[in-house]
């Protein structure tokens, strides 16, 4: 019986634009897909 594994990784490419009330940040996939548009997160 022989087992075989696969290993698989997947990279992330995640920015930041760090400003002093408000944050936008994007990522994608290693494919340059958007996993996640833009969006805004505040500073608290």
């Amino acid at each position: 019986m022989r087992i075989i594994l696969w290993r698989f990784f997947i990279t992330y490419l995640v920015g930041i634009d760090i400003a002093k009330y408000k944050h936008d940040c994007f990522i994608h996939d290693h494919n340059g897909e958007a996993i996640r548009h833009s969006f805004t997160f505040v500073n608290n």
